[in-house]
């Protein structure tokens, strides 16, 4: 997981468990399964700064509300596409 402040990072980590950094594209390029958990208006710059960074076959999910498909498409290289919509 990521997040901004390394303070952050290291109290999430220790809470659950988990391997942390502050370093989008570094986590991005070791996840199968990409979720970002953003707002709307960051969606863009995270999508930038991993886009080159993503493993084969990795899957990218939004959470954010608003930001449309072929956003997400025209940001991700090829066949790195977001899953299509999914309505509960």
């Amino acid at each position: 997981m990521t997040a901004r402040s390394r303070d952050h990072v290291d109290a999430l980590s220790a809470s659950h468990g988990v391997r942390g950094t502050t370093d989008n594209a570094a986590a991005a390029s070791e996840a199968g399964i990409v979720v970002l958990a953003v707002p709307a208006a960051g969606v863009a710059q995270v999508l930038d700064e991993i886009a080159g960074r993503l493993r084969d076959g990795a899957v990218v999910v939004s959470l954010a509300d608003g930001v449309p498909l072929a956003e997400l498409e025209e940001r991700l290289p090829e066949g790195r596409e977001p899953p299509g919509p999914c309505r509960a």
